[in-house]
């Protein structure tokens, strides 16, 4: 799949959690600065590692579960250390993020999730590359509605507590 749906699922997912958690009467549980960050680690993999062909991605060493085990260990310190408040929800959006990106790339072509020690591949073609162009454009396009609803229903909301 292509970048935009890597960077932007995660962050939809992280939206929708905040819309969710908004509609309990309760605060968002991911900042803005979360949700740029979770963004970030969606995209990571081919950040770290960028590829064009296919073959490319099953000979990256970010598309492993050597670099998820990495990364989990990474995150879950630099959440501790700098994002004190929440960091073990924050660290497992951010982990999850990545992991999300490698099952996307799974059902979009497959990856080698043991390589070096084994180049056997899972997944294959599910979603054709010829949709992902229209995938991206999906998930930018929802992840900027929900934004948008979720700023109107906090607006709303601070509006109703100044009035109280």
């Amino acid at each position: 799949m292509l970048i935009g749906t890597h960077i932007f699922l995660p962050v939809l997912a992280a939206t929708a959690v905040n819309a969710a958690s908004l509609l309990r009467e309760k605060n968002r549980l991911f900042s803005g600065r979360d949700l740029a960050m979770i963004g970030i680690c969606g995209g990571l993999p081919d950040l770290l590692s960028p590829h064009i062909r296919l073959s490319a991605r099953m000979e990256s060493w970010t598309h492993t579960v050597w670099f998820l085990a990495g990364l989990l260990l990474l995150v879950f310190l630099l959440s501790y250390r700098y994002h004190r408040a929440g960091w073990l929800r924050f660290a497992g959006a951010c982990w999850s993020a990545a992991a999300l990106h490698l099952l996307c790339d799974a059902i979009a072509g497959g990856i080698a999730p043991f390589y070096p020690l084994f180049s056997d591949k899972i997944g294959k073609y599910y979603i054709p590359p010829k949709m992902w162009i229209f995938i991206d454009v999906g998930v930018i396009a929802a992840c900027c509605v929900l934004t948008a609803l979720v700023r109107h229903v906090e607006k709303i909301r601070k509006q109703q507590h100044i009035q109280a």
